[in-house]
């Protein structure tokens, strides 16, 4: 019999079959999608007022064999619940990732959440069971991204003449970076373009609204990184006015050989300058200095973001998987918003 139950991040030993679980049942994606359970455990151990996890393990006969996370916003998009389900690969098919959709939809509606999103996964143009599966369970087709990456060892030598030719149109603006600090001058103008971000960027179908940022929260956010042994890097473009036109930013986890980055925007009013393609190419020149170590980044991109899809195809990245993100829409519930 299956049965389903919580688990509390300060139960390390049931943490830890959980999380054994979810790199099984990750185990055949083309890059590791997740960074060593000590960091990630660092993670979830602090503590946030503006996001929550739980977690759920599914077990037969006391035996762990599927994982489930729902994952909360508690400041924006309180209407929203993120799914995700993981099932061990020899337990597929026998009903542990129905239980476990089944437990996450019921917490989520607990707590007045309308709309449901997960993604699903898998090769470039190979759609899985994973699709299948979510269909199956009134999930709908919302937003299609490409993951890929960079290695950075064998496209380094792309990197001079694409600074030389994204600089000729940007001769306007210039470019700083920073790490774990926003510096003072640039912080509201951050806040300003991260409360722009997902009016900006295509999002398809997904029910996904915009957040509200100011320079506490990017302080909390810087906080809570370094709290948490995440490594930033951010690489800016500034107008001649002074403000931020666009930003880039990865993270890098303590351990880990690859940097994902996080997201990438130019407002449209300062777009046509190539400043897209310029903050990229000093992001991977500062990583390699550093963090030497990691020599992968992994991003994602819309299908139909192809000003940013030609800027990551010239700095040489490759598609690794098809990402569908796939949504359910509740019946509403009190407190929530369908």
């Amino acid at each position: 019999m299956i049965e389903v139950r919580p688990v509390a991040t300060v139960d390390t030993e049931a943490m830890r079959a959980w999380y054994d679980v979810v790199l099984a049942a990750e185990a055949g994606r083309p890059l590791p999608a997740w960074p060593s359970f000590e960091t990630a455990m660092r993670v979830w151990s602090v503590e946030r007022d503006d996001l929550q996890d739980r977690f759920l393990v599914a077990e037969l006969d006391g035996v762990p064999v599927g994982a489930g996370r729902l994952t909360l916003h508690l400041r924006d998009n309180t209407h929203l619940a993120v799914l995700k389900v993981f099932v061990d690969p020899p337990r597929r098919r026998g009903g542990v990732g129905t239980a476990l959709l089944a437990a996450l939809e019921e917490l989520a509606a607990a707590h007045g959440r309308g709309t449901l999103l997960t993604e699903v996964t898998h090769p470039p143009g190979q759609p899985g069971a994973g699709a299948a599966f979510a269909a199956a369970r009134g999930y709908a087709v919302a937003g299609r991204e490409v993951l890929k990456a960079a290695d950075l060892t064998t496209t380094a030598d792309r990197w001079p003449g694409l600074a030389e030719r994204a600089a000729a149109r940007s001769e306007d603006y210039r470019l700083v970076w920073w790490t774990d600090t926003t510096p003072e001058e640039h912080l509201d103008s951050l806040a300003h373009l991260f409360s722009r971000f997902l009016d900006e960027i295509p999002l398809g179908d997904v029910d996904v609204r915009p957040q509200a940022w100011d320079a506490d929260r990017v302080r909390e956010g810087e906080e809570r990184r370094r709290r948490s042994g995440i490594r930033p890097l951010t690489v800016a473009a500034v107008a001649p006015d002074g403000s931020l036109a666009g930003y880039t930013t990865l993270v890098v986890h303590a351990g880990d050989t690859h940097a994902g980055i996080e997201s990438t925007l130019v407002l449209p009013e300062h777009r046509g300058h190539s400043l897209g393609l310029a903050m990229k190419v000093l992001l991977h020149q500062q990583l390699v200095d550093l963090v030497p170590e990691a020599t992968l980044v992994v991003t994602g991109n819309a299908g139909v973001n192809r000003w940013m899809n030609a800027v990551n195809a010239d700095l040489g990245y490759r598609d690794l998987e098809e990402c569908l993100e796939v949504q359910k829409l509740l019946d509403p519930t009190p407190g929530g918003t369908p």
